[in-house]
């Protein structure tokens, strides 16, 4: 096993880890709805990896995604 560290493949990914929160929320907001499923999905991949505590506070209602917060939003069919 490599000891090379992990990174993003896609456009969502690449576009959570390299830009601040308020680009992020900018971005989310004029995303197709498709476009914006997946930008939520590297969001709360970061949040639930304990990252970014920039977009708990940009995105609040994706908070939960940390699993130091209580229950997980997907786990209830919420958040996608």
């Amino acid at each position: 096993m490599s000891n090379k560290p992990i990174r993003p493949v896609g456009w969502e990914d690449e576009t959570v880890s390299d830009r601040p929160a308020e680009e992020v929320k900018a971005l989310f907001a004029v995303l197709s709805k498709s476009a914006r499923r997946d930008l939520r999905c590297a969001i709360m991949t970061a949040i639930a990896l304990g990252d970014r505590a920039d977009l708990e506070e940009a995105f609040p209602e994706l908070a939960d995604a940390n699993p130091n917060h209580g229950e997980w939003p997907f786990l209830n069919g919420e958040g996608m």
